[in-house]
């Protein structure tokens, strides 16, 4: 793992189970709906291996798959402990009771064989995500097993999913999640960076939704192009150019970055190599990927902006009137204070949310680390930075950020307007704000300012 701020799984697998843990990945013989017979269809990213390893077409049986898996196990690894990983295809795209029969028989020869297994981790699509596959799930955590449910989420944004001819929205993917959440199995996303015309955020987007969700597992990979897709054929034409390594490793550090350090993180590039592999070929340098996103991460990573939610009120509040106190409150007299801790209270930001106000929040390590409100049509009404969060440019983002949002209603030029806390009026005027009077209303000192923009 680049970044020391968080464990590697494998060191997560080692504290949990006591030892060294290997994964080994078996082609259960599923299906997908977007192909036929598995050798050919409408899916624009997959090849006929539907992922990986490809066995069940090469014509090794599960027997195999898993003695091979456990020789790799105990030469490289030194160990028996074992999670089975059913990938390939859409693992739940059959009938239950093969499902459930083929992980019995996976399961009965792995024990044969020696091997201690210690979790099972089943890969589908979030649109194949059954009542009986979930229950299933339940059933094998309460045998001691460490269950996971792998969702190819791929991305949150609906124009993504369209360009990768996914036929199921974003909603489904959410909706997938908070069925395995009520049921408490875990849950790793697989998620991509690259998707031509997304937000050079996305992936962190994507990553910090799930992660409200319950998402605890992250597998991240470029979008690249395999022999025999139709991404290749995109390609072939130059209607499709794949992320540089520098775009991607950004995309990356962001969603390191917005993710609480708790989150497992499974996955930071793709594992393949020609001749599947047509482009980019720098995926087939793995150390200089991970050393690449070693240097991102060791320098100032932006928080990322988005939009807050009205449940988010009470977070918005401690923000508010944290740094409020911090660093402002004594330049008030009472009545002030009294005033500001009256407006910034949980109860009136939810009212505030109701009257049309337009709330943005920043985080950082799954925490809301600053907040702004914009009052229709352009008052910006707060703008709390807190604690250490201060200096790393974020105040900066979330003006920047309502700018746009005021640009993308109005369409033309912009104004916006702020009544500056005496201290933060030198910020302010880095900005382009202008205005000089100082004013007082309950206790509140403030002056007026107001920033032109295109």
């Amino acid at each position: 793992m680049p970044s020391r701020q968080r464990p590697t799984w494998s060191e997560q697998l080692r504290t949990r189970h006591g030892g060294p843990v290997c994964e080994i990945t078996l082609d259960m013989e599923a299906e997908c709906p977007h192909r036929e017979g598995l050798a050919c269809g409408d899916c624009l990213l997959c090849d006929s291996h539907g992922g990986d390893t490809g066995a069940f077409l090469e014509g090794r049986n599960l027997k195999g798959q898993i003695l091979s898996g456990l020789d790799v196990a105990r030469r490289r690894f030194h160990t028996d402990r074992v999670i089975l990983y059913l990938q390939n295809h859409s693992t739940t795209c059959v009938a239950f009771d093969a499902f459930k029969n083929r992980i019995d028989e996976a399961l009965v020869i792995a024990e044969e064989a020696g091997a201690i297994v210690v979790g099972l981790s089943v890969g589908t699509r979030p649109d194949l995500v059954v009542e009986d596959v979930l229950n299933h799930l339940v059933a094998l955590g309460g045998s001691g097993l460490e269950v996971w449910l792998e969702l190819d989420i791929q991305t949150l944004d609906d124009a993504g999913l369209r360009y990768l001819r996914r036929d199921h929205d974003s909603r489904c993917s959410l909706d997938a999640c908070a069925k395995a959440r009520r049921r408490g199995i875990a849950l790793c996303a697989h998620l991509i960076s690259g998707i031509p015309g997304e937000r050079k955020d996305q992936l962190a987007r994507s990553a910090e939704r799930l992660s409200q969700e319950g998402v605890r597992g992250y597998k991240f990979h470029p979008l690249h192009v395999l022999a025999d897709t139709e991404l290749e054929t995109l390609f072939r034409r130059g209607e499709f150019n794949p992320p540089s390594l520098e775009h991607y490793v950004e995309s990356v550090a962001l969603a390191l970055e917005v993710l609480n350090p708790e989150a497992e993180i499974r996955r930071l590039t793709a594992d393949v190599r020609p001749p599947r592999l047509i482009a980019p070929q720098w995926i087939t340098a793995k150390p200089r990927v991970l050393q690449a996103l070693t240097d991102r991460l060791s320098r100032p990573v932006p928080a990322l902006v988005r939009r807050a939610a009205k449940g988010e009120s009470q977070a918005l509040s401690e923000v508010a009137l944290h740094s409020f106190f911090d660093s402002i409150a004594p330049l008030y007299e009472a009545e002030g204070r009294e005033s500001f801790s009256h407006f910034a209270a949980p109860s009136r930001i939810a009212q505030r949310f109701d009257g049309g106000s337009l709330f943005l929040v920043a985080l950082r390590k799954g925490q809301i680390r600053a907040m702004a409100e914009l009052r229709p049509p352009a008052h910006l009404a707060m703008l709390f930075v807190d604690g250490d969060e201060r200096g790393q440019g974020t105040g900066r983002a979330l003006i920047e950020a309502i700018k746009d949002e005021i640009l993308s209603s109005s369409k033309t030029a912009g104004h916006l307007t702020v009544n500056a806390s005496p201290n933060a009026v030198s910020f302010y005027r880095r900005q382009g704000f202008l205005g000089n009077d100082e004013q007082t209303i309950d206790g509140i000192r403030f002056f007026p300012m107001t920033l032109e923009f295109r």
